[in-house]
């Protein structure tokens, strides 16, 4: 199904910030971890309120008629599922090592691509019939209400400390004087 590139870009945000929270996921120990340890200091109540309040968000900003409102169920739950996903795939690696050979870390990055990708289009496709009802008004507002709802991702590090989301420049990472080598700018997904 053809969307056009404003509705790609939105579908890409809000499946990227529900992916992104799912990202957090960590167990009680985890959470618990000190800060410099770079693990996440949300338990999974935390980051479940976290995606309520973003799709809530949106929900509201976007002023949905009533049969708009009728549209509506089928996209959070294709958000939900997203996030979902995306929490059960990290949970599946975020203890097994980096593979090793350049050739093992490609094939988990395009089976996660894979994964990402179907996510986002079942996204897409539970977003087409609403997106298609929006007014001009609302089209203007999803890009901002989707800027504002997605978490930073230098909350985002995980696991080892070895790679996280968002090497940001001039960040605290280039500051101590280390950042990713060439070409590694992986994310948990891709492990």
């Amino acid at each position: 199904m053809k969307l056009g590139l404003p509705v790609a870009f939105t579908m890409i945000a809000l499946v990227g910030s529900g992916v992104a929270l799912a990202a957090f996921n960590g167990n009680a120990e985890q959470s618990a971890a000190p800060a410099g340890k770079h693990e996440s200091v949300f338990s999974p109540a935390d980051r479940a309120a976290f995606l309520d309040a973003r799709i809530a968000a949106l929900h509201a900003g976007l002023k949905l008629s009533p049969d708009q409102e009728k549209l509506w169920p089928a996209v959070e739950t294709a958000i939900r599922t997203a996030a979902k996903n995306a929490t059960d795939r990290y949970q599946k690696v975020k203890d097994q090592p980096v593979p090793a050979s350049l050739v093992d870390r490609l094939r988990r990055r395009g089976e996660n691509a894979v994964a990402r990708g179907q996510s986002l289009e079942a996204v897409a496709d539970a977003a087409a019939p609403l997106y298609a009802t929006l007014t001009e008004d609302q089209k203007h507002r999803l890009p901002v209400l989707m800027h504002g709802l997605r978490p930073h991702r230098h909350f985002a590090m995980m696991g080892d400390g070895h790679e996280h989301w968002g090497w940001q420049r001039g960040g605290q990472n280039e500051r101590e004087g280390f950042a990713p080598e060439d070409g590694d700018h992986s994310s948990p997904n891709d492990r």
